[in-house]
């Protein structure tokens, strides 16, 4: 066995060898990595550039690095060792290799004082510390720290979208500027840090954070357009940590070939931890995450496009898989919030969204909800745990305006043994239609819809002229205007 241990080791050290080259550093060692990362277990052999902190600005090093890396070819590295790297605005065309940290807290990168914002939104960019668009990047083992102030220097047009750093990060597979030949991204993050610094509510948001949104996934378009392409991509996002931002994973735009997994991430203090609207036909699993200290609400799924994509359509379903995730929620705050936009807007289109939300734990606080789901169509909600106080467990909805139903939600098996709701477990509103509930005789269940069915627990009614208007999150500054720009 011990022979057998030692010719392992020694294979392992002679992959480690061919695989590491000369870059911008003599030493290539990788005794500052991470050894619990999978990253570092998929050996890469390509060739790596190192990159040192300078004490000053690291910009440019960074930048020759990439070039260097993409000129030796796909599989290479950037790495970094540990330390405090400060950078500008920098975008990273069609990379195909990893990036690489000596840790979470070991190498960080920072924001270089009074970044030109402005300039960016003029040419019709969001403006983003670091941006990589096209290819595919492999990024870990980092902390992305914006320090503490507003980021930007003042300009009228970033004060008027969002007043603070747009992004952290940007994963685009296109820009206003440039399309890579093959207009796709595939971006697998892990084990980076997003924390935004404090600039004590300045913005329009109104939060201490200093970042809009931490991780953007979609195309970087800083203005609504007559013709703008869905994008295209492949996004894992796992074993990162968030803190702060107002959103922080966001997806939007992305198109029914494009596939995210959001998974085993801590979001901590955000106004909207996760956020997503604007999805084509795409299939999103967001698994096994933990949520603390929101704002307002946890996980935010939105299918409105703000405008950037008049002429998009979907052709299929957009996919959701929600499951094993933790809410630990404050008071007021909507753990989930998923609304079905498009269909109050284009009720022929025949593609909404599918939910799928299973084994999640909700802890809300008072006056707080765990689920609410609005113009939904054959959502399963069942399995889920519920704990703490709060308004209600789950709504499900349409919206009065337009007269659209919320239509054959199916909600079995939740466990509300342990919490403690001042209206109801579960309430089916006046636009719910077609709806299954499956319960135990202590739940409680408010039902004012068409045709529901309610199986196991007494069913109650409520005065239509006295509803509590449930829907409060939706009408908040906030939640309905992420992209804030007065066109």
């Amino acid at each position: 066995m011990k022979i057998l241990k030692r010719a392992f080791r020694l294979i392992v050290l002679l992959i480690f060898s061919a695989c590491t080259k000369e870059g911008l550093l003599p030493d290539n060692s990788i005794s500052n990595f991470s050894e619990e990362n999978s990253v570092l277990k998929n050996l890469n052999c390509g060739k790596t550039f190192t990159v040192a902190p300078n004490g000053n600005d690291d910009t440019e090093n960074l930048r020759q690095a990439f070039e260097l890396a993409k000129a030796e070819g796909p599989e290479s590295t950037v790495r970094l060792l540990k330390g405090l790297y400060t950078i500008g605005i920098l975008e990273v065309r069609d990379f195909n290799g990893y990036f690489l940290g000596a840790g979470q807290g070991k190498t960080i990168i920072t924001n270089k004082p009074d970044l030109p914002c402005e300039e960016e939104w003029e040419k019709n960019l969001m403006p983003s510390l670091l941006s990589f668009v096209g290819g595919k990047i492999i990024m870990s083992d980092m902390t992305i720290r914006i320090n503490d102030g507003n980021p930007c220097a003042y300009g009228p047009i970033n004060e008027e979208a969002y007043g603070e750093l747009c992004c952290a990060l940007i994963l685009a597979d296109f820009t206003v500027e440039y399309v890579p030949v093959k207009r796709h991204i595939k971006g697998i993050i892990d084990h980076v840090d997003f924390i935004a610094g404090y600039d004590g509510g300045h913005g329009v948001f109104g939060t201490e954070g200093n970042v809009c949104m931490a991780l953007y996934c979609g195309a970087n378009i800083g203005f609504p357009g007559s013709n703008n392409a869905l994008s295209k991509g492949e996004f894992s996002i796992r074993n990162c940590y968030f803190e702060q931002n107002v959103a922080g994973p966001d997806l939007f735009g992305l198109d029914d070939k494009s596939t995210a997994i959001i998974e085993n991430n801590t979001m901590n203090a955000g106004l909207m931890q996760i956020y997503i609207a604007g999805l084509m036909g795409s299939t999103v699993t967001i698994k096994n995450n933990k949520f603390h200290n929101a704002q307002m609400t946890d996980l935010w799924i939105d299918e409105n496009d703000y405008g950037f994509y008049p002429v998009a359509k979907p052709v299929k379903r957009s996919k959701y898989n929600i499951w094993g995730n933790e809410f630990q929620s404050p008071p007021g705050v909507v753990s989930m919030s998923t609304t079905d936009y498009r269909c109050t807007v284009y009720p022929d289109e025949g593609f909404p969204q599918l939910f799928n939300i299973t084994n999640n734990l909700f802890n809300t606080g008072e006056g707080g909800m765990a689920i609410q789901s609005l113009n939904s169509k054959d959502a399963a909600i069942w399995n889920n745990k519920f704990t703490g106080t709060g308004i209600l467990g789950i709504m499900i909805d349409g919206d009065v305006a337009t007269g659209t139903y919320s239509e054959n939600a199916r909600l079995f098996s939740n466990n509300f043994l342990r919490a403690n709701y001042t209206d109801a477990n579960v309430y089916l509103g006046p636009f719910s239609k077609n709806c299954k509930v499956v319960g135990v005789k202590t739940d409680q269940v408010i039902d004012e819809g068409v045709n529901n069915s309610i199986i196991g627990t007494k069913v109650h009614k409520s005065d239509l002229n006295t509803r509590r208007d449930y829907q409060r999150a939706s009408k908040t500054k906030s939640g309905s205007k992420l992209r804030r720009i007065n066109w």
